[in-house]
């Protein structure tokens, strides 16, 4: 029998002495202890898979704690009645040896006070009992989680994270992981064969320890809506973790001047292949794209996206524009509104001033850009809605179909002025476009025209108009699907053969 201090004894740090409490154990509830047993009869349990069955229970507590605290009670109730108790009366506790119990204990849970205990009985015991006749693991494994929710598990995890993370900037994280069903299925089958209502699920569990580790080596927080950082932790793989990390993406505006023709602002695919290269059914290289894939070989897109790619170190760049313009029309004046878009950057801090000096260097024949700033998701949204009422100015050189005496012009635009000027026309989807856009007619506002003749076949026009007019159907007008035109209005065909977008509102 091991001495104890007398209840007179005061509690001494040093000598870690302590007072002895008087405890009824009949006041004790047998219920968690019970149904603890019943689980480690069934399976193989870690401190932390078998401490979050109850994780709503004694809150404030960890998971490892209340395993800890539910084995270490019915390892010393166990001792008690092996140590004070005659053979008859051992079975008071769930009908079962306490010998019993503790070889499950120690097997089942790891637990090493009940190795010790049992050791310490055994042979005495021996001759009473019938312990288990599960073999001895080499190893242990927990039969939930295989051991990874193991506190070196989850600082291995933790290390390999670090390693994965260390080329990117962000200034908090956020964990989420990907069961395989297998395992996912296991503890839906153990709460429900013993009804157990109270726990943390597996997933939960996992991410909080890893984050908590993070935490450590990181000195960051965790953070749950928009984090800089997103971690994955993929388990359907058996046998195999396998981490992603995915930054959050960077936005960054400005506006853009586009200098020549024939440049189109997004990247397009080549028609024949849809950006293959090869054609899918003889495998041989595109003869329409030479097997590019690309109908242009460059883009506004391109040319900004590459250079803002290269200098976040990002994944895919997105090109968002307050509307856009015609292929072969340029874009003077102030330029347009963008938004580009850097998917899993690992640089999030970078010199916008120099980014812009090297765009504008490497592309001064063809684009400027200025203006460049951060900014947020949010104004992806703002400055595509703001592009369809913002007043935008064209010059616009026009063919006509016959020949025309100046003064015939500049009567026809007298009535031109008349007819549209602050006034509202109907543009149907363009025929040169339908096939990718809704077919339907929208309302837009011409604020004014005004023109200048050229010679007997041409004339120039100035257009202010609201966002998202179609200028070159305004002026040849569709086959009518624009009402009224220029082109109805003189009586005969018109072409635009030059357009310049030369001024663009600012958004308020």
């Amino acid at each position: 029998m091991e001495n104890r201090p007398s209840n007179n004894d005061k509690f001494d740090s040093d000598n870690q002495e302590e007072e002895e409490l008087p405890i009824n154990f009949t006041n004790i509830s047998p219920s968690l202890y019970q149904k603890t047993i019943e689980l480690l009869k069934y399976n193989y349990l870690c401190n932390e898979c078998l401490g979050r069955q109850f994780s709503y229970l004694g809150t404030g507590t960890s998971n490892f704690e209340r395993a800890y605290a539910i084995l270490l009670g019915i390892t010393m109730e166990c001792h008690l009645l092996l140590a004070k108790t005659t053979f008859q009366e051992r079975y008071t506790l769930y009908d079962q040896n306490p010998i019993n119990i503790l070889d499950l204990l120690a097997k089942k849970a790891d637990f090493l006070p009940a190795k010790k205990i049992f050791e310490q009985f055994k042979e005495k015991e021996f001759l009473f009992s019938k312990l288990s006749n599960v073999p001895k693991k080499d190893e242990f494994k927990c039969q939930l989680c295989d051991n990874i929710l193991l506190p070196v598990s989850i600082s291995e995890i933790g290390k390999n994270i670090d390693i994965e993370a260390l080329d990117y900037e962000f200034p908090d994280f956020l964990i989420g992981t990907h069961l395989n069903a297998a395992q996912a299925d296991k503890e839906d089958e153990l709460r429900a064969k013993f009804n157990l209502k109270n726990g943390e699920s597996f997933k939960a569990n996992l991410n909080r320890l890893i984050g908590k580790k993070l935490q450590e080596i990181w000195k960051k927080q965790p953070k749950f809506e928009q984090p800089g950082l997103l971690i994955t932790i993929n388990l359907e793989k058996k046998e195999k973790i396998e981490i992603k990390l995915r930054s959050l993406p960077l936005y960054f505006r400005g506006r853009y001047k586009k200098w020549v023709r024939d440049l189109p602002q997004t990247h397009w695919h080549c028609f024949e292949c849809r950006g293959k290269g090869f054609n899918k059914f003889t495998k041989k290289i595109c003869t329409e794209c030479g097997g590019t894939g690309d109908k242009y070989p460059s883009s506004i897109h391109d040319l900004i996206g590459n250079e803002f790619i290269k200098a976040t170190k990002g994944e895919l760049a997105l090109f968002h524009g307050a509307g856009r313009e015609d292929i072969d029309a340029r874009c003077l004046g102030s330029g347009r509104s963008f938004i580009i878009e850097i998917r899993n950057p690992k640089i999030r801090n970078v010199n916008l001033i120099e980014i812009a000096q090297i765009l504008n260097e490497k592309n001064k024949t063809k684009i400027f850009v200025d203006s460049l700033l951060s900014t947020t998701k949010k104004d992806i949204a703002d400055i595509k809605r703001s592009s369809e009422f913002l007043r935008k100015n064209y010059n616009a050189l026009v063919y006509f179909a016959q020949p025309i005496s100046e003064i015939e012009f500049d009567d026809k635009l007298q009535k031109t002025e008349e007819f549209l000027n602050e006034t509202i026309i109907n543009q149907r989807t363009p025929l040169r476009v339908v096939h990718r856009r809704a077919d339907k007619t929208r309302k837009k506002k011409i604020y004014s025209i005004t023109g200048k003749y050229v010679d007997s076949r041409h004339g120039f026009f100035k257009i202010s108009s609201q966002g998202g007019t179609y200028i070159k159907e305004l002026i040849h007008g569709d086959n009518g699907r624009t009402n009224p035109s220029l082109s109805k209005i003189y009586g005969y065909p018109m072409q635009c053969v030059e357009l310049d977008v030369v001024e663009i509102e600012e958004s308020k």
